[in-house]
């Protein structure tokens, strides 16, 4: 678990390096802590163009930011299948497809789901 939870955190510092062009300075906390704890909003709702599924959240704090983005990235390498996962400050998008065939799958929907239920499971870790 320990090494997993390494692997996690290499990984979204490699993700937040490549968004911003540097190095993370400190690790991502896992939880927020409860004094920094505000609603995740979602600013669209699935978008789907049947190439595309896209949604783009807005975190009031980078703690639940990476903590949401933490979580998603942990069910990617469950799963084995991986979105397109964008990072500008508080905001993250989160475009799907299923390269292979260029269009969205049940994969892809199943998906969406997944990380639905994980912005619901950061809204109650940070008390909401």
């Amino acid at each position: 678990m320990k090494n997993e939870l390494n692997h996690l955190l290499l990984l979204n510092s490699l993700l937040v390096e490549q968004a911003n062009s540097s190095m993370l300075k400190d690790f991502v906390p896992l939880k927020p802590s409860k004094r920094e704890a505000s609603p995740i909003v979602a600013t669209t709702k699935w978008e789907n163009n049947r190439q595309i599924l896209q949604k783009t959240f807005r975190f009031s704090s980078l703690d639940q930011r990476n903590s949401f983005v933490t979580k998603v990235l942990y069910y990617e390498t469950e799963k084995g299948h991986n979105a397109l996962i964008n990072i500008a400050g508080k905001k993250v998008s989160i475009l799907l497809t299923t390269h292979k065939v260029n269009k969205v799958t049940e994969l892809d929907i199943e998906y969406s789901k997944a990380v639905d239920l994980i912005e619901k499971e950061v809204k109650l870790d940070s008390g909401e």
